[in-house]
């Protein structure tokens, strides 16, 4: 055997032996891949998001935005997408929803808590510090009036959905009214009696 044909041997062995090192180093890691736990994420369809009856009442379209529901401590979430409109001078904010497409089905005015913090490429960042313009996901736990910024939070770090400013002029409105309707009544049944009164005195005299 030659020097030339020991190489070639020895070249393959080689070969098939880091082949098999490859395929074992393969092989280990899939194991622990399907080893690791599962995220705790389930996606199901958002038809079935069982919607707070005040929260349809006050936003018909809201169920427009579900992107997926989220399973978290055992409860559906459901997760918008929206966009940051500004920061109000009462500490509330206003976002859009926005539907699958990316487009705005309305707004929400959101009075974030006193721990409340958002999630933006791997920080937290308070309300406060956000800019108009900056993408949020947003989540509605089933059957609850109000928001988080992640799922499987404590009802102390959701924010509470303020009412429209519609439905605000509407409590202020003054109650003008006020008795007047039972005062006209009073003075017709009055100026209805003297008539009688008058009209049966012209009959006996």
């Amino acid at each position: 055997m030659n020097i030339n044909s020991m190489i070639a041997r020895w070249s393959l062995t080689g070969v098939a032996l880091l082949g098999l090192v490859c395929a074992g180093i393969a092989t280990a890691r899939a194991q622990d891949t399907q080893s690791m736990p599962k995220a705790q994420v389930q996606e199901e369809s958002c038809a079935q998001v069982n919607w707070s009856p005040r929260l349809l009442a006050q936003y018909p379209r809201i169920a427009e935005g579900c992107q997926e529901v989220v399973m978290a401590n055992g409860t559906n979430w459901a997760r918008f997408n929206g966009t940051m409109v500004s920061l109000n001078s009462n500490g509330s904010v206003t976002t859009t929803v926005n539907n699958r497409q990316g487009r705005s089905i309305g707004t929400l005015r959101l009075k974030p808590s006193a721990n409340q913090k958002v999630l933006i490429d791997g920080r937290n960042y308070a309300f406060s510090e956000l800019s108009p313009g900056q993408d949020l996901n947003l989540y509605i736990a089933e059957d609850t009036y109000a928001v988080a910024t992640e799922p499987g939070v404590q009802m102390n770090q959701e924010a509470q959905i303020m009412p429209k400013p519609e439905e605000v002029a509407m409590a202020e409105l003054p109650r003008t009214a006020g008795p007047l309707p039972w005062v006209v009544l009073a003075g017709t049944v009055l100026l209805f009696s003297a008539f009688v009164l008058a009209l049966r005195r012209r009959l006996w005299s």
